[in-house]
């Protein structure tokens, strides 16, 4: 499902029109972004996890070259699914 899809089934679910529910979703899309680098992440529904793990600087190995190269510090996006999630799938 792209997002244009998640877009136009959210609106048909809720009655909202589909550019209602792209601004309801951009925030909220916003919000996570803005907080997930706070300590305790953010979970905006129960089971789902969003948190940015930190990551040191470091020296890697250019495969192709096997030159040095540094690699800057920086921060990667983390989802962490709950129990209530994985048993929803399963």
């Amino acid at each position: 499902m792209n997002r244009a899809e998640f877009i136009s089934e959210t609106a048909a679910k809720t009655g909202m029109t589909k550019k209602d529910t792209k601004e309801v979703l951009d925030l909220i899309m916003e919000v996570i972004v803005d907080h997930m680098k706070d300590e305790d992440g953010v979970t905006p529904w129960q089971g789902i996890k969003f948190t940015a793990d930190y990551k040191e600087a470091r020296t890697a190995r250019n495969p192709r070259t096997g030159e040095a190269v540094k690699v800057p510090a920086k921060y990667a996006p983390k989802v962490k699914f709950g129990k209530a999630v994985k048993e929803a799938i399963n």
